[in-house]
């Protein structure tokens, strides 16, 4: 066993100490009786997709879009935990394509707060990926799991303008995907400038571009860090685009954090354009495209789990025992819920420790090496007696903050 692969476990070991020292609930998330479950919980959510999907797309645009969105929501966990269990990547990654079906849907009907639900439970479930991940033996395996989870894990933190939290779960895949996929890690490096930049911090965003070696790359980082107003930035998305089609990877995360700087520009050069830049609180209505893309996303995944599950038999019609169910857990959602707090100043001792894989001296002279460290996950129940209120995913993160 090499050094580092040594350093590694020690690492580990002392983060599983630290975590069940200052977790007093970790407990009650119950993974390993998750997982042992794993195959009663395929049972029923196949049950509950298969009916959603005869349904289907009425309940995409119709009263009862709660029942699609819990269904939602018990596929993303399964696909999930279940996914990174038989280590399946394209299980797992429909658990993501589940909970961007949940995420679509509620952002049509401008359920905040029942969006913030869904994310939580998201972020939750990537945690717990990520604790399953850890205690493997053999890590390397699981390692495009954890790049996934922590892409995941950033996204959800810029949809909450948490750009100081995203960065470091940026910077800690970038560091994975260094030797298996240079591109992909200088362009998870390129978010962490731009949430730099977005959290006005100038100084490490330059400190960023020793990580970058590829041409067209450092030079969209060095122009949105010099130029940064409006035109430059028009310029940096076209470019990015233009990357996306040519080299087929994703880049709709660094659009929308182009964009979020490029509304911050121009407010900061026309100050009576504040009030045009706001995020609108209007819902974003289902296109008939995006209905017919989450009923195809639902119909595959439907088919990989029933792959992973062969032996599983589905009953073509659901049983009234199933609807009551799921009404008791969306009733009981809406009415308690437990909060999850931390002090201001505990979150900001956590984050201030969390490393972001980046040197914070103002001259970087050379790239260094990202720490394969992650930050730890806090979480401090609220007092007996506290009346309970309705999870923001703000709420969340602070107290929720994931480690590999």
């Amino acid at each position: 066993m090499g050094e580092e692969s040594k350093k590694e476990i020690e690492e580990l070991e002392g983060l599983e100490g630290t975590v069940k020292n200052l977790f007093k609930n970790l407990s009650d998330l119950k993974l390993q009786e998750e997982i042992s479950n794993i195959e009663d919980t395929a049972s029923n959510v196949l049950t509950e997709l298969s009916d959603l999907e005869k349904k289907f797309p009425d309940p995409a645009k119709g009263e009862n879009y709660m029942m699609a969105i819990r269904r939602f929501q018990n596929g993303m966990k399964l696909a999930l935990l279940d996914g990174i269990k038989t280590r399946d990547m394209q299980l797992f990654e429909h658990g993501f394509s589940f909970y961007h079906n949940a995420e679509s849907m509620l952002l049509s009907t401008d359920n905040k707060d029942e969006l913030d639900h869904v994310r939580n439970e998201f972020a939750q479930t990537l945690f717990k990926t990520l604790m399953l991940a850890k205690e493997k033996q053999n890590r390397a395996v699981y390692t495009p799991f954890i790049i996934k989870a922590c892409q995941g894990l950033a996204e959800i933190n810029e949809d909450l303008n948490q750009y100081d939290i995203a960065l470091t779960f940026h910077s800690r895949a970038g560091y994975l995907l260094e030797k298996k996929n240079p591109l992909l890690s200088e362009l998870e490096y390129f978010q962490v400038i731009l949430d730099h930049l977005l959290i006005k911090d100038k100084q490490k965003a330059e400190n960023v571009i020793v990580k970058l070696n590829i041409k067209h790359i450092k030079n969209m980082a060095e122009q949105i860090i010099k130029i940064n107003n409006e035109k430059a930035i028009n310029d940096v998305i076209n470019k990015v685009q233009v990357l996306g089609v040519q080299r087929r990877v994703e880049v709709k995360n660094i659009i929308s954090l182009l964009t979020a700087i490029k509304k911050k520009s121009i407010s900061r050069e026309e100050p009576s354009a504040i009030e045009k830049i706001q995020p609108s609180a209007e819902a974003k209505p289902l296109s008939n495209e995006m209905v017919q893309n989450i009923q195809s996303s639902l119909s595959q995944g439907i088919q990989k789990i029933s792959e992973q599950h062969p032996n599983i038999k589905v009953d073509a019609n659901i049983d009234t025992k199933s609807i009551v169910t799921e009404l008791k857990q969306a009733i009981s959602s809406e009415i308690s819920k437990e909060i999850k707090s931390m002090s201001t100043e505990i979150i900001s001792s956590i984050i201030d420790n969390i490393p972001s894989g980046i040197s914070s001296s103002p001259r970087a002279r050379s790239g260094g090496q990202i720490m394969d460290e992650a930050p730890d996950i806090k979480i401090v129940e609220g007092g007996p007696r506290e009346k309970p209120e309705r999870p923001k995913l703000d709420d969340m993160l602070d107290s929720v903050i994931v480690s590999e």
